[in-house]
């Protein structure tokens, strides 16, 4: 008997054309999801892998297997067929960028230099952004997560089981981890609010503090490396564990689990607290 049953593999290319003011929408089962924009012309590539009981059956769904690209006023849509038995790793090249929208259930993506924002959603596999520049929503289930050179008046990252990492990304940024490290590395804008249940953080700012900074954790500890020059009311605060600050503050009260005080006039809020972790704070390295 064959308990594994039988696998084909078919290789399908298609030129594809996102038109001004259209998003790009994927919907992928099983697979890897690649898109990067700046080709000379515009394709997908679709190579998929195809279960059947039998080989018999595993050629037969192959020679029928296809995948849709559907164009509307507003979008254009790639998916597979429901029950196609097949994974599929998705490779689109455009030629122009533009917004992206992609959800998986089992699969990695990687998106770069579109130069808009999107929407990502993914159940298990890990996601890669670079170059973006608008509005980014990220949620998975579980898998890392990595957003690197990108600008967005609102960055949203809901991630239950897996490490964040943050690089050159400037714009509002809100960060929840259930489970998972944290690192945010040459971070710059003004609102930062990270909530982490199980896991390191560490935030790396280049710009000084004149906004809102809040991190909440519950196990982990935390550790920042702010610009000099910050204007903002600092509390740094945890229930178990030390916290250690390096800054000059004035009207500074300080306590082994507790240190408050002001950097400037006290125009924005440096607020970090925890429940069990150690938490640091100190000027970063102008050379960093």
């Amino acid at each position: 008997m064959n308990f594994f049953g039988s696998i084909e593999s078919r290789e399908i290319t298609l030129p594809i054309s996102v038109g001004e003011g259209k998003r790009l929408v994927i919907e992928n089962t099983a697979g890897s999801v690649n898109v990067v924009a700046g080709a000379a012309e515009g394709r997908v590539v679709a190579k998929a892998k195809i279960r059947g009981g039998t080989p018999e059956e595993a050629k037969q769904r192959a020679d029928a297997f296809n995948f849709m690209v559907e164009e509307s006023d507003h979008q254009v849509t790639i998916r597979q067929p429901r029950n196609s038995h097949a994974a599929v790793d998705l490779d689109i090249q455009l030629a122009h960028g533009c917004p992206v929208e992609i959800r998986t259930e089992s699969g990695s993506m990687h998106v770069e230099n579109t130069g808009h924002g999107g929407k990502f959603v993914a159940m298990s596999g890990e996601i890669a952004l670079k170059g973006l520049n608008g509005p980014i929503d990220v949620t998975c289930q579980s898998g890392d997560i990595a957003i690197e050179a990108c600008e967005t008046p609102s960055l949203s990252i809901e991630v239950k089981s897996g490490d964040l990492s943050l690089t050159d990304v400037k714009g509002a940024v809100s960060a929840r981890l259930a489970s998972g490290d944290l690192s945010i590395k040459r971070w710059s804008g003004q609102a930062l609010s990270v909530e982490s249940v199980s896991g390191d953080v560490a935030v790396d700012l280049t710009e000084p503090v004149t906004g809102s900074v809040n991190i909440r954790t519950v196990n982990g500890d935390t550790s920042l490396a702010l610009a000099d020059g910050g204007d903002c009311r600092v509390s740094l605060s945890t229930l178990r564990g030390a916290v250690a600050c390096a800054l000059t503050l004035a009207d500074e009260a300080k306590g082994e689990q507790r240190v408050t005080g002001r950097l400037g006039a006290g125009t924005g809020t440096l607020d970090v607290s925890g429940i069990n972790g150690d938490i640091s704070v100190k000027l970063r390295d102008a050379g960093a």
